[in-house]
């Protein structure tokens, strides 16, 4: 099976950046560098077996979601040659509604 290229859009990145501040302001620097690093490598693991998680159909085909960690959901969608991270949410956020 060939592997994917995993890539962050835009809003990805950005919805990794909060993660990371709230995790440090509410716990420690450490222990939030440590949480988004293993959302990262967890969507590392996507380029290799992509067909995983939820498919949503409606205004949202195409995108899947899968859960990480009980806490967060990882929003992707994947392309020929990549896998995109299209958005992560943490905590209870209503994905559906957000994308």
């Amino acid at each position: 099976m060939k592997q994917r290229r995993v890539t962050y859009s835009p809003r990805a990145e950005r919805n990794l950046l909060s993660l990371l501040k709230y995790i440090a302001k509410s716990s420690s620097p450490s222990i939030a560098a440590g949480y988004v690093a293993s959302i990262r490598k967890e969507c590392d693991t996507l380029g290799l077996s992509p067909h995983r998680g939820e498919r949503h159909g409606g205004r949202l085909t195409g995108l899947r979601t899968v859960g990480f960690d009980r806490s967060a959901t990882i929003a992707f969608e994947i392309l020929p040659e990549t896998v995109v991270i299209a958005a992560i949410f943490y905590r209870g956020m209503n994905v559906l509604r957000r994308l």
